[in-house]
C-alpha cells in the first residue's frame, strides 16, 4: 500500500488517498480512500485505452451497474473521463473462499444460503432485462463478515440499450457464446451449472449442474425460479421422514403386530398398500419367491408318495391316514417363529439404535461425524439383515427392513448424502 498516484493512476483528485493495485483483463483496479470512505477504482489497461469497444463496455458497465440496486451486487458511484469507481467489498473471490472454507459448503443451511443469494442476484439481472454474461467465480465475492455474496463487473453484460457484448471468459461460456449465437437468460443458466459444478457442494446440486450444461439450451432450466425450485431445501421433509423413522424405532413396523397382512401372492394387492409405493417392485418379486425356505420334509412323511403302489408294504396300505406331510403350513410357521440367531438378534438392535440415534440427529438439517457415520452404517446393517431374512423365507421382516431402508436412505438423500 502506497500513497499518492502516478502519472498512470486514474485520476488525480485521488492524490490524496491510499491504494492496492491489481492488474486483470482488462482494467487495472484500484482500492482508494475518498473522504474517508474505501472505494474501488478500474480503469483501463493502457493497451486498451484507445480501443473504442472497450471505452464504451465500461461505460456501458457503468451505466447498467448504476441503475440497478440489489444487496448482492456492488454499487457504483461515478464515471470518470478514464476510470468507473464504486463501492468497495471487502471479499474474497468463491473459487478462493470455497479452498479456504469447505466447511461452509459441506453444510447444508449455510451452502443454500450462498448459493441462493447467487442466484438471486442473476434473477434480479434478468428482471431488469440484463444478461451479466460473464458468470465466474473471480466475479463473485464473498464478504469477510457474514459470508454474503456480492456479484460484480458487467462490462461483457447485455442490454436492452447495450447488445455488443465485447467478449466472454471461454473456460464459463456457454456453447451459444463460443459459436457467437443468440444469448438468452439459458445462457447465463449455463455459467451457473459450471460453478456449482465447481464447489465442493452436496450431490443434490451436482445433479441439477448437470441440467444447467446441457449443450442444447431447450433441455436446461430455462430461467433462475425453474433453477431455484429445483434446488430449494425441502425442509419440511427431513422432519417429517425422522418423524417416520422414529415412529418405526418406537412401534416397530404395522405388519409386526398384524402377521395377517403378509404378504400373499401377486394377485393379493394388501402389499401394496404400503407408503413406500416404490417397494412394489421389489415386493411384488419377493411374492414370486416360495412363502417358505426349501426345507426338505421328513423321510417318514416322504416315503407313502415316493413309494409305488406295488412296492408298498401291506401296512401302508392298510393305514387309513392321508400322508400328512403334504400340508406345509406348520413349516412356514415354525420357519417365521423360530428366533434368529444371536448375531442376527444384536444386528437388530444395532439397527434400532442407529435409527434413534438419526431421528435425533437428522432434524438438525445438518451433516455432522456421526450423521457421516450412519450414512455408511445403515445401508449395509439394512442388506444384511434382508440377505438373511430372503434366505430363511421370511418375507415379512425382507418388507419391513426393505421399508425401513427406503426411509433412511430418503432421509440422507434430501441431506444431500
Amino acid at each position: 500500500m502506497s500513497s499518492g498516484f502516478s502519472t498512470a493512476e486514474p485520476a488525480t483528485k485521488f492524490t490524496d488517498g491510499e491504494l492496492v493495485t491489481a492488474v486483470g483483463s482488462t482494467c487495472v483496479c484500484h482500492r482508494v480512500r475518498r473522504h474517508g470512505k474505501w472505494h474501488f477504482v478500474k480503469r483501463l489497461r493502457p493497451e486498451l485505452a484507445g480501443d473504442p469497444r472497450y471505452v464504451e463496455a465500461m461505460r456501458k458497465e457503468f451505466e447498467t451497474g448504476y441503475g440497478l440496486d440489489h444487496p448482492a451486487l456492488a454499487r457504483y458511484v461515478e464515471l470518470g473521463d478514464d476510470y468507473i469507481m464504486m463501492e468497495y467489498v471487502d471479499g474474497t473471490p468463491l473459487d478462493e473462499f470455497a479452498a479456504h472454507r469447505p466447511d461452509v459448503f459441506a453444510n447444508a443451511a449455510t451452502a443454500w444460503r450462498l448459493v441462493s443469494q447467487l442466484l438471486e442476484a442473476v434473477r434480479y439481472l434478468h428482471h431488469h432485462q440484463v444478461l451479466h454474461l460473464d458468470l465466474k467465480p473471480a466475479n463473485i465475492l464473498v464478504t469477510r463478515i457474514g459470508h454474503d455474496v456480492r456479484l460484480i463487473d458487467f462490462g461483457f453484460c447485455y442490454t436492452d440499450t447495450w447488445r455488443d457484448t465485447t467478449g466472454l471468459t471461454a473456460a464459463w461460456a456457454a456453447p451459444e457464446q463460443l459459436c457467437g449465437g443468440v444469448v438468452d437468460e439459458r445462457t447465463d443458466i449455463y455459467a451457473l451449472g459450471r460453478i456449482l459444478e465447481s464447489l465442493p457442494l452436496p450431490r443434490r446440486y451436482r445433479r441439477a449442474a448437470q441440467r444447467c450444461l446441457e449443450s442444447d439450451p431447450a433441455r436446461r432450466y430455462q430461467n433462475i425460479d425453474q433453477l431455484l425450485t429445483a434446488l430449494a431445501p425441502r425442509r419440511r421433509w427431513p422432519i417429517a421422514a425422522a418423524v417416520a423413522v422414529v415412529a418405526l424405532a418406537i412401534t416397530g413396523w404395522l405388519v409386526r403386530d398384524h402377521p395377517v397382512s403378509q404378504p400373499q401372492p401377486a394377485t393379493d394387492d394388501t402389499v401394496h398398500t404400503t407408503p413406500a409405493d416404490t417397494l412394489a417392485a421389489p415386493i411384488e418379486a419377493l411374492d414370486t419367491a416360495p412363502v417358505t425356505a426349501p426345507i426338505p420334509p421328513p423321510p417318514s412323511e416322504t416315503a407313502p408318495e415316493a413309494a409305488s403302489p406295488a412296492d408298498a408294504p401291506p401296512t401302508a396300505i392298510e393305514d387309513p391316514e392321508p400322508a400328512p406331510a403334504t400340508e406345509p403350513a406348520p413349516a412356514a410357521e415354525t420357519s417365521h417363529n423360530t428366533a434368529p440367531p444371536r448375531h442376527i438378534q444384536s444386528l437388530e438392535q444395532d439397527v434400532q439404535d442407529n435409527i434413534n440415534e438419526l431421528y435425533r440427529q437428522a432434524t438438525s438439517f445438518q451433516r455432522t461425524p456421526r450423521i457421516i457415520f450412519l450414512r455408511q452404517t445403515l445401508p449395509q446393517q439394512f442388506d444384511e439383515l434382508i440377505n438373511y431374512y430372503v434366505q430363511a423365507g421370511n418375507y415379512v421382516k425382507v418388507s419391513e427392513y426393505t421399508y425401513k431402508r427406503q426411509v433412511v436412505m430418503q432421509v440422507f438423500d434430501e441431506m444431500g448424502m
